[in-house]
C-alpha cells in the first residue's frame, strides 16, 4: 500500500493535500490504482471519508474526469458510496464535480446506477434523496433502465424495497408513466409481483388531491 493509497483509505486529508501540492500533474496522481484496481478516491468514498473526497476533487485539474472512473469491478466511487450509504461523501462527490448528473447516469458493468445500488442495499433513503436532489433531471434518473430493461422504481419493487419504491413515487411527476402503463413486460410483471394491499397504496396516493 503506498502513502497516498493509505491517506485516502483512513481519510488522512491533510497528507493528500501536501502530495498534490509537490507533484506537477495531480491529475496523474490521483489516477493511479492500488493492488485492487481502486484510485483514491474511490477508496475514500468506500470508507466514507467525505473531506478526504472533497480534498482530492479539489487538486486535481478534471475532476469530473476522475469521478467517472471506475474499480476493478466497474464502479465509481459515487456507487461506492452509495453502496455504502455514506450521504457526506455523495455529498463531498456532487460537490466537486463539474456534471453532476452525467456523473449519477453513469452504469456500471449491469448497467445499474449509484441510485439502483442504493435501493439494492437497503441503505437510508437519505442517500436517494440526496442523489435526486443533486441532479438537474431527477426524472430521468429515475427512468433510466438497467441491462435487465428495468428502471430504478421497478427495480425497487423487485427487490421489495417499498420504501424505496414510494419515495421514488413521490419524486417522479409522470407517475402514470411508472405505475399504470403496462407496455413494458418487466414492469408488468414487477406490479402483478406486488401485493393487493401494496399495490392499493400506490394507487391510492396516485389519486391524492396533490397528484
Amino acid at each position: 500500500t503506498t502513502l497516498l493509497a493509505y491517506a485516502a483509505e483512513y481519510g488522512r486529508a491533510k497528507p493528500i493535500r501536501i502530495l498534490l501540492n509537490k507533484v506537477l500533474d495531480p491529475q496523474q496522481l490521483m489516477q493511479k490504482r492500488n493492488n485492487k484496481n481502486c484510485t483514491p478516491l474511490i477508496l475514500a468514498a468506500i470508507f466514507g471519508h467525505a473531506k478526504a473526497i472533497t480534498t482530492i476533487l479539489q487538486g486535481v485539474s478534471n475532476p469530473q474526469q476522475l469521478a467517472e472512473q471506475w474499480d476493478g469491478a466497474g464502479i465509481t466511487a459515487l456507487i461506492n458510496a452509495a453502496i455504502n450509504g455514506h450521504v457526506g461523501v455523495i455529498t463531498s462527490i456532487f460537490s466537486g464535480v463539474s456534471n453532476p448528473q452525467q456523473l449519477a447516469e453513469k452504469q456500471d458493468k449491469s448497467g445499474q446506477t449509484a441510485l439502483f445500488s442504493a435501493i439494492h442495499s437497503y441503505v437510508s433513503t437519505l442517500v436517494i434523496t440526496k442523489i435526486l436532489e443533486s441532479v438537474d433531471d431527477a426524472e430521468k434518473l429515475i427512468f433510466q433502465i438497467d441491462n435487465k430493461g428495468l428502471n430504478s422504481f421497478t427495480y425497487a419493487l423487485r427487490q421489495g424495497n417499498m420504501e424505496a419504491a414510494l419515495l421514488l413515487f413521490d419524486k417522479a411527476n409522470d407517475k402514470a408513466s411508472l405505475l399504470l402503463k403496462t407496455n413494458n413486460p418487466n414492469q408488468l410483471a414487477a406490479i402483478k409481483m406486488m401485493k393487493p394491499e401494496i399495490q392499493d397504496m400506490f394507487l391510492k396516493k396516485y389519486n391524492e388531491p396533490n397528484h
